[in-house]
């Protein structure tokens, strides 16, 4: 309703009379069809632009979701994929989603700096499965020695060093903790 007001109205039924707020109220009417500034998009701003990109079919299934545009470009988690499920574009529409991460990355990764890694690599610090996804501890190829040191990287001296390498013949008894 308030886009049908005019300046008069606004002043006289609203008491809006500060010229400042008249301006922004101009300013975001003609902001809303533009793609500038996705973090600031809200749930009915991202509807919006899932019609815009041809996928009207799908957009009703976010209504309400808490899918807004901090989420799509914040959360590294939240890829196509993940939006793809939440709109419930089924699996076997490959074209689909394929347009859709396409029209995602021409929006929300312009900027490659927001997210810090490239497109089709998962977030830094998560080794990747037989099919590309993450690994789990629960999963049979996940091995808990990710991240911990090589083998190979110890010297061969320590490998071999005995017993007398750590003895503790230098120290009286007072010195020696097990701490």
């Amino acid at each position: 309703m308030l886009h049908s007001l005019v300046k008069r109205d606004l002043e006289k039924h609203l008491s809006v009379s500060k010229k400042f707020h008249q301006a922004l109220q101009e300013r975001r009417a003609r902001c809303e069809t533009q793609n500038t500034d996705p973090v600031v998009w809200t749930n009915q701003r991202v509807l919006q632009w899932v019609r815009d990109i041809d996928l009207k079919e799908y957009a009703d299934n976010l209504t309400n979701s808490g899918v807004h545009g901090a989420v799509l470009v914040l959360e590294p988690t939240f890829n196509a994929e993940a939006m793809a499920t939440a709109l419930g574009i089924p699996s076997g529409k490959h074209i689909l989603r394929r347009h859709l991460a396409e029209e995602m990355s021409a929006v929300f990764h312009r900027d490659t700096g927001v997210r810090g890694w490239e497109e089709g690599s998962p977030p830094p610090g998560l080794p990747l499965g037989k099919i590309g996804r993450g690994f789990s501890s629960k999963d049979p190829d996940f091995h808990d020695d990710y991240g911990s040191l090589q083998n190979e990287e110890c010297g061969d001296d320590d490998a071999q060093a005995g017993p007398e390498q750590y003895r503790l013949d230098g120290f009286s008894s007072p010195e020696v903790t097990n701490v």
